[in-house]
């Protein structure tokens, strides 16, 4: 009798020491699929200087959509031109100028308590090397350079 429980309590023993190397196979396993990749969609990959960075994606035609939060700055001017000072902080400082299109989408918490896209545009290669190169000012941006601009009626 004492010999079967000897041989029981053997093989218990191996049998711990196999279910600890299959956890630790699975476990591994696991953690391998965790591993950081790179996407074409971020969250916190940009730094915006008036605002907040919402998300990012990059597109089929070596384009960059970018979506931020802005707050009212003390004119709607200043608040249309903060974004031009946003695109040009990214072009110039945080390598969007290899992008050859950049689709840039800026909304905000309006009064009624929604949040709405409050201004938008597109800026093709030719403006973003302009700007990367310093022929182009942040401020002169939204109104003179971008393409397919929207200004949310509360800033006109």
């Amino acid at each position: 009798m004492r010999d079967l429980m000897q041989n029981k309590k053997g093989e218990w023993g191996v049998m711990k020491k196999i279910l600890s190397i299959m956890l630790c196979i699975i476990m591994c396993a696991g953690f391998v699929g965790c591993s950081s990749s790179s996407s074409s969609s971020d969250k916190g990959g940009y730094t915006i200087l008036h605002g907040e960075y919402l998300e990012s994606n990059e597109t089929d035609d070596n384009g960059l959509v970018i979506k931020v939060k802005i707050k009212p700055s003390t004119t709607n001017k200043l608040t249309i031109d903060q974004n031009g000072y946003n695109v040009e902080d990214l072009i110039k400082n945080q390598g969007c100028d290899k992008y050859d299109k950049i689709d840039y989408w800026a909304v905000a918490d309006m009064d009624n308590g929604k949040e709405e896209k409050v201004v938008s545009f597109t800026l093709d290669n030719k403006t973003i090397q302009g700007i990367k190169d310093g022929n182009i000012v942040a401020n002169e941006i939204v109104n003179t350079y971008a393409n397919d601009v929207y200004i949310h009626q509360s800033l006109k």
